[in-house]
């Protein structure tokens, strides 16, 4: 009992310790994480608008390259386990099947 009331005394303290520190750097770190955030989505949201505006070509180059990798990734796992664990293959088939079914009416591929 003396050590487990030890351990909990330790981490008690050094989680005490790390949260003096870390306010002495940051007094709102909360405010800092947003502030990267929001440049982080400003970044992508300028990204996204110049590859729609100048580079459409690029767009449909990722679109295919995702589409040919994702669809032959997901064939050849199916493959594989339709032929060596079928109830894994059910599970997993069933899985995808209703994860399709929840998104079909808002994918946005559908038009």
């Amino acid at each position: 009992m003396l050590q487990v009331s030890r351990e909990v005394a330790l981490v008690g303290a050094a989680y005490s310790l790390y949260n003096i520190s870390k306010n002495l750097v940051h007094p709102d770190p909360s405010a800092v994480g947003f502030n990267n955030a929001w440049s982080i989505v400003g970044l992508e949201q300028s990204l996204q608008s110049w590859l729609m505006a100048e580079a459409t070509i690029v767009v449909y180059l990722f679109n295919w390259v995702y589409t040919i990798g994702f669809w032959s990734i997901m064939a050849a796992t199916g493959l594989y386990f339709f032929v060596t664990d079928r109830d894994t293959y059910l599970k997993y088939r069933t899985l995808m099947l209703v994860s399709y079914a929840r998104r079909w009416p808002s994918s946005p591929c559908s038009s």
